[in-house]
């Protein structure tokens, strides 16, 4: 776990966004608590069949 003051930020590639939630909640529950409060971030970012990004706040947090 992180100490206070510091910041992480983690980039994976997966071939679904339900592979993507999956690994958001393998983070664990003082990860989703600190997301609660407001203290962590957790966004999924998947492509459109357009070519373009759709960036969406994780639904585990």
């Amino acid at each position: 776990m992180a100490q206070s003051g510091q910041e992480s930020v983690v980039i994976a590639g997966f071939d679904s966004r339900h592979r993507a939630e999956r690994m958001l909640v393998s983070l664990g529950r003082g990860f989703r608590e600190t997301a609660r409060k407001g203290g962590a971030t957790a966004v999924v970012i998947s492509g459109n069949t357009d070519g373009s990004l759709r960036l969406t706040q994780s639904r585990v947090c």
